[in-house]
């Protein structure tokens, strides 16, 4: 949902929105590049970490 600007912001031309967030997901390869990482979070499950190949 678009909200109006913070009163502070140096940012004018700026969009801002309020986020409703039920889920996160980050997926990235490893540092040595040999497997996938998906790491995860969700309000009643908590933070997970899941690799594979």
């Amino acid at each position: 949902m678009e909200i109006g600007p913070p009163t502070d912001t140096p940012y004018e031309k700026a969009g801002f929105f309020k986020l409703d967030i039920t889920e996160v997901a980050l997926t990235y390869v490893d540092t040595l590049a040999d497997h996938l990482v998906i790491e995860s979070w969700h309000p009643t499950r908590g933070w997970t970490r899941r690799t594979g190949s």
